[in-house]
């Protein structure tokens, strides 16, 4: 980076003293073959008259040119002509000259034949066409005296004058200057613009840092106003553009870009930036541009004087942020030093020139936003960069968390499995037992009673032992296999078991163990009472058909058989039995109430239950 400084700044040093030091005095000046020879110094300048040659009896007076109109020597809106004598040597033939822009409209005679002109000079304001557009030309000096005419007018800005003077030399090597100065502010435009498109795709395809989309504004608009400004480049690829247009476009940019640095600023240093103060160049550069875009040139471009001492306090106050944020640890003082000597030295430096408190320095203002691009875009790389760390810090302590997470569970799943298994043995140790003590009772009644509790309690230990063997996190059970499991079982248990058949229409889900457990045992209930009662000689192919089908936000549930059916009228009995109890108990908890329906063609209970939980 220190390299990089210090060779901008030579070259900086190298093109502003690189022309002869001699000056025009009392409208003459010689040349002898020099390389570069501004033709800067004293001219004779007739106010208020236009002419291409010959300027007859009329009256001038000796002033320095490039000199700005400022009302003390000349009116700032006017005409004026301007002659300097060339004396050559000898005849040259093949020479090329530097034709600044001035600040309205120019045209410039050598020897009384127009050889540039910037817009038209008029007497007639409304007939004067101004124009911002500097031009490289070709042309040749006689042996002896060559009379140079620069015409200026001046009608619709707020200062007129030259700002820079002419410069000439053997055309060959001016013109590999002049390629140098444009390829330079190419370069410097071309960078510019695609830093702020980068920065403008960075925002909008990764939106959480609005900084991105401040920079990618104020770089863009640094880039538009290097366009329209010193060598004018846009004006020149635009000639036929409206000068007023062009105008604003230079004004516009330069305050847009000024706003969108306190903007970014603010931004990335919000701790350092004084709200206050932040809102107040804010409102300070809306209200500039607001004028800019509703008030005649000569107005605004006034009022722009005034905005430079405003520019001064905007850069040292970047200046004291950049140095709070450094004391902060918020930037590095290599940085923050990068920024101050160059971005707000070069700015300073560039103010200076354009109020002529210092020769024209070629490339500083080029310079200057290259830096301070290179700069911003550095610092924000820096707080990405950080980003970027915090964000890896992160990923690995994530990382890491799952890993503990991932093994708790595993463990969990283990114990949980384990916890099934236990459940399971307990309950089959049970059934065992109450089937131990079926054996040593002769009362029928409560033999059959117990066999009752035995089938239930296979059913539940069907479902734990379905949740020991599932690969779904021991959460949830399989529906359509535990159904056919479940009718298994109660078939093997049964003496009917030879004569009916079982038909499944179920979907394939998983529930949770509530569900499962709440419909396992109403099912269990519904197809033992089915086997045991519905069926007598009479019915050659008993059936029995379980349905479960999910259907927009309920499950469907039905148990029908093929049998004789009841009259449920005269079935209290049944209304009271201890299974039916069992059932309506079952359906509360499911959110549902069976539906039963019963006659000659058999027997069908059915249920849309609300209240389920599917396992994904």
């Amino acid at each position: 980076m220190k390299s990089i400084l210090f060779c901008s700044m030579l070259i900086c040093l190298l093109f502003s003293f690189g022309a002869h030091a001699q000056k025009a005095s009392n409208g003459l000046i010689t040349y002898s073959g020099e390389e570069k020879l501004s033709l800067g110094g004293e001219w004779e300048v007739y106010w208020d008259t236009l002419f291409v040659s010959n300027p007859g009896p009329r009256k001038f007076k000796y002033a320095n040119i490039p000199e700005k109109w400022t009302g003390d020597n000349f009116p700032v809106n006017g005409k004026a002509t301007c002659r300097l004598t060339i004396h050559a040597d000898k005849a040259y033939d093949h020479l090329g000259a530097f034709v600044p822009e001035t600040n309205a409209a120019s045209e410039l005679y050598l020897n009384g034949k127009m050889i540039s002109n910037s817009g038209v000079v008029d007497d007639d304001p409304l007939k004067c066409d101004p124009r911002w557009i500097p031009e490289f030309i070709y042309f040749h000096l006689d042996s002896g005296a060559n009379v140079l005419v620069w015409q200026m007018a001046n009608y619709h800005h707020s200062k007129g004058g030259a700002n820079k003077a002419i410069v000439i030399g053997p055309f060959e090597k001016l013109l590999d200057q002049r390629e140098m100065q444009v390829s330079v502010a190419l370069f410097v435009v071309g960078s510019l613009i695609v830093l702020s498109l980068f920065f403008f795709g960075l925002h909008l395809f990764w939106n959480k840092n609005p900084a991105t989309l401040y920079v990618a504004i104020m770089m863009f608009t640094y880039g538009i106003r290097h366009s329209v400004y010193d060598l004018h480049l846009l004006n020149k690829a635009i000639p036929d553009a409206p000068w007023w247009l062009m105008t604003r476009v230079e004004y516009l940019s330069t305050y847009l870009s000024l706003l969108f640095v306190i903007i970014f600023f603010e931004s990335i240093f919000p701790d350092e930036f004084n709200r206050k103060i932040a809102r107040f160049f804010k409102a300070y550069f809306l209200v500039f541009i607001a004028l800019i875009v509703l008030t005649p040139i000569a107005f605004f471009s006034k009022v722009h004087f005034i905005s430079l001492g405003v520019f001064v306090l905007a850069l040292l106050y970047n200046f004291y942020v950049m140095t709070q944020a450094f004391l902060n640890n918020k930037v590095s003082g290599y940085l923050a030093f990068s920024f101050v000597g160059t971005v707000s030295g070069a700015s300073l430096l560039a103010i200076a020139i354009y109020l002529g408190w210092m020769p024209y320095i070629p490339y500083i203002e080029y310079v200057s936003s290259l830096l301070y691009a290179m700069t911003s875009s550095f610092v924000m790389a820096v707080r990405f960069a950080e980003q970027f760390r915090q964000a890896e810090t992160l990923q690995i302590k994530t990382q890491e968390q799952n890993e503990i997470i991932t093994q708790s569970l595993a463990e969990k799943e283990l114990l949980l499995g384990e916890i099934h298994h236990r459940v399971k043995n307990n309950l089959q140790t049970i059934n065992s037992l109450l089937f131990l003590q079926s054996q040593t009772i002769s009362d029928p009644k409560a033999v059959k009673m117990i066999q009752e509790s035995q089938y239930r309690i296979q059913t539940m230990a069907l479902v734990h032992q379905k949740l020991y063997q599932t690969k779904e996190n021991g959460l949830g059970v399989e529906v359509k296999n535990y159904f056919q499991e479940l009718v298994r079982t109660i078939l093997d248990t049964l003496e009917e078991r030879q004569r009916v058949l079982v038909q499944q229409e179920v979907d394939e889900i998983v529930l949770d163990i509530d569900t499962v457990i709440h419909v396992g045992l109403i099912i269990n209930e519904l197809v033992v009472n089915s086997m045991k009662y519905a069926f007598d000689q009479s019915i050659t192919e008993p059936t029995i058909t379980i349905l479960l089908r999910q259907e927009e936000a309920h499950l469907r549930l039905e148990i029908r058989d093929n049998g004789k059916g009841y009259d449920q009228n005269n079935s209290s009995e049944r209304k009271d039995s201890f299974g039916l109890k069992l059932i309506r108990s079952l359906s509360r908890k499911l959110e549902c109430e069976p539906i039963i329906s019963s006659g000659q063609s058999g027997t069908s209970v059915s249920f849309i239950i609300k209240h389920y939980s599917i396992i994904a």
